[in-house]
């Protein structure tokens, strides 16, 4: 058994070295080493057992069985491990191509606003490209969206009532009812066709659990494990999007502030001036002296009172002639 060992470590010491990995997990090279192993381990019996009638008597009762049996094993063994490996990589290369493909259209839907509408897109988006039963998404209160088995019962705007869903909100962890250990039961309708769910938090500013996003799967169907670490990460993206949507609302608020404080300031410079200017004009002529304080009324009014950084044209024509008179 140690010469056995000796030599498979050899086997792969040799492959690693000379850079063939690929042949490391090979069928035939696992078979045709475990055939000279055999070899040699028939070869140690007959040079160490003794008496020697006997050691040829047993070698060649177990020499064929041996070398046939383990040769096919260690070949069919690793076989297995290739067809794992492969399954491996297939579900990978599945799982980063549904991944990409879910953060291209879910791109940017988010950040418009945490609604019913922008969720219902969120939720058809993953219902098809995830293949599972259904797909909701929830505020901290209520249903945003649905889409999938039981919809006809699961309608959006009505409260939250799922104990999962309060549970996640609450604790800001993820909940997973997968039917069987956890038992899963619909709290709206008694033979809905759901038998499994998966809670995950939705989080905004300072992790703060804003909702909730739920992937469902039928009761004749088991929760995929890929699809439950899929949707982990989909939360994660979605999270990212509220709080980039909250962001960028907070940044364009606060230049809204900051273009109204510049309306609402007036340079002292230019107050003064103007003030003076009317107080010269009423000793000769009061008329145009109360089209000036007109003028300056107008210009005060247009620049502490517009509503926002968009304004018509004639507005702003009106400003500036105001401005300039």
């Amino acid at each position: 058994t140690i010469v056995e060992g000796l030599l498979g470590g050899l086997v792969h010491s040799i492959l690693i070295r000379r850079g063939r990995t690929d042949k490391v997990f090979n069928p035939i090279t696992a078979g045709a080493v475990t055939f000279v192993a055999e070899m040699v381990q028939m070869l140690i019996i007959l040079a160490i057992a003794r008496p020697y009638e006997d050691a040829v008597r047993l070698v060649s009762n177990i020499a064929a069985p041996m070398m046939v049996t383990n040769t096919v094993g260690a070949a069919l063994f690793m076989r297995i491990l290739l067809d794992k490996r492969a399954m491996f990589e297939k579900y990978t290369s599945a799982f980063s191509a549904t991944a990409l493909k879910v953060a291209a259209s879910t791109e940017g839907i988010l950040r418009q606003g945490f609604n019913e509408v922008n969720s219902m897109k969120v939720a058809q988006v993953l219902y098809q490209e995830l293949d599972i039963g259904a797909v909701a998404i929830t505020d901290r209160e209520k249903l945003l969206a649905f889409t999938g088995i039981g919809d006809d019962h699961h309608l959006p705007g009505k409260p939250i009532s799922s104990t999962y869903t309060l549970k996640a909100i609450e604790t800001g962890e993820v909940v997973y009812a997968d039917g069987n250990e956890v038992p899963y039961r619909c709290s709206l309708h008694p033979q809905c066709k759901l038998g499994s769910t998966l809670v995950i938090p939705l989080r905004g500013e300072n992790q703060r659990v804003m909702g909730t996003i739920k992937l469902y799967e039928a009761k004749n169907r088991l929760f995929s494990s890929i699809n439950r670490t899929l949707g982990e990460g989909i939360a994660q993206l979605l999270s990212a999007q509220i709080l980039a949507g909250q962001y960028e609302r907070q940044k364009a608020m606060l230049t809204q502030s900051e273009i109204k404080l510049l309306h609402a300031q007036v340079n002292p410079h230019f107050l003064f001036n103007a003030l003076n200017t009317i107080k010269a004009v009423i000793r000769r002529d009061s008329e145009q002296a109360s089209q000036l304080v007109q003028y300056l009324s107008t210009f005060f009014r247009k620049n502490l009172k517009r509503p926002s950084e968009f304004v018509t044209l004639a507005d702003e024509i009106e400003h500036v002639n105001a401005y300039l008179q």
